[in-house]
């Protein structure tokens, strides 16, 4: 599987659920495991996803909704530095198009 075929991730107890844009996976790696094995294009936004930075349509204070139509909730403890990363994350890939 590709990294760049994955739009959000979900945490489930022992495992994990992987959302592609026409299906989803449950696998048998920790949320945890995921969050430090998938690339600076993916980051935490709430205690139970991980989003693709790439997939993000629109986000306010309480919800990310994905390029899928997909609404997933802000946790208010990841909002700082969330917003962060996504700023520095379409900023590069501003700079990227541009060359």
């Amino acid at each position: 599987m590709n990294t760049a075929d994955i739009v959000f991730v979900e945490r489930l107890k022992a495992r994990s659920r992987v959302f592609l844009v026409d299906k989803d996976l449950r696998v048998n790696i920790p949320f945890i495991e995921l969050c430090v094995q998938l690339d600076d294009r993916f980051e935490q936004c709430h205690r139970k996803f991980l989003v693709n930075l790439d997939c993000i349509k629109k986000f306010t204070n309480r919800n990310i909704l994905l390029n899928t139509d997909v609404s997933i909730p802000m946790g208010m403890q990841f909002k700082n530095q969330f917003t962060e990363k996504l700023m520095c994350h379409i900023s590069n890939q501003t700079v990227r198009k541009s060359i």
